[in-house]
């Protein structure tokens, strides 16, 4: 006997991007959650006015599972019409968020937050206009936040905890999913390279969900087996 725990319907909501960020901007809004701070960065598909977009803006590919290029994204520092993002991409706005990435991870009604290196536009030289990378090889690269790092990430996360576990378990609810990750950044208030109106923005938006991705790894969560049966049995 097969217990289908998510339906393949409600799975594949998640498998475009493009799809993802429209039902994100839509949940946050009808929700409350936009007003809390908590929403997906403006984006575009190539066929759209993408290049209306402040820079930096990080392109993605619209199918978010199944495939290695799934995970190449590239970060456009300035725009170069020989290096143009795919029509298969959508192209998000990119904001500095400390170099950390928080991974929301969605375990039956338990949500566990770790955090992780993630890329900033300082790493690279002014005249780098274009950064590609994999995010699952750079999280090999890059490997684990030292114990500095990691209180840091915890006293930025700390005042927007219950705000995006919220989010999560509600969301949980409208995609009927049994496990799932939602990737979450902050946005820094004071970066050097905004002008006055982005500064605006970053102060609007506390917190961005910058991609979701179904029955993600969960690296770094303890004693997962037990939180797995307990998602799939909670009557045990």
């Amino acid at each position: 006997v097969f217990t289908v725990l998510d339906a393949p319907e409600d799975i594949d909501v998640l498998s475009n991007r493009k799809e993802t960020g429209n039902l994100i901007q839509e949940f946050c809004l009808v929700e409350g959650f936009e007003g809390s701070g908590l929403q997906w960065p403006e984006f575009s598909d190539k066929s759209t006015v993408w290049t209306k977009l402040k820079l930096p803006v990080i392109a993605k590919p619209i199918d978010a599972c199944g495939t290695d290029d799934s995970h190449w994204m590239s970060l456009y520092r300035s725009f170069n019409t020989r290096f143009l993002p795919k029509d298969d991409s959508i192209v998000q706005k990119f904001y500095e968020h400390y170099g950390i990435l928080y991974k929301v991870y969605v375990i039956g009604r338990q949500v566990e937050i770790v955090a992780r290196p993630s890329i900033s536009n300082r790493d690279y030289e002014p005249d780098t206009f274009l950064h590609r990378f994999n995010t699952h090889k750079f999280k090999l690269s890059e490997g684990d936040l030292s114990a500095e790092r990691l209180e840091e990430a915890e006293i930025r996360i700390s005042p927007l905890r219950s705000l995006i576990e919220s989010f999560a378990l509600k969301l949980k609810d409208r995609l009927n999913l049994t496990w799932f990750g939602i990737d979450v950044i902050i946005p820094e208030e004071d970066a050097n390279d905004c002008d006055e109106n982005d500064l605006v923005d970053r102060n609007t938006i506390k917190a961005a969900v910058i991609d979701i991705n179904y029955m993600p790894g969960y690296a770094g969560i303890t004693n997962l087996p037990e939180k797995l049966i307990k998602a799939v049995r909670p009557d045990i």
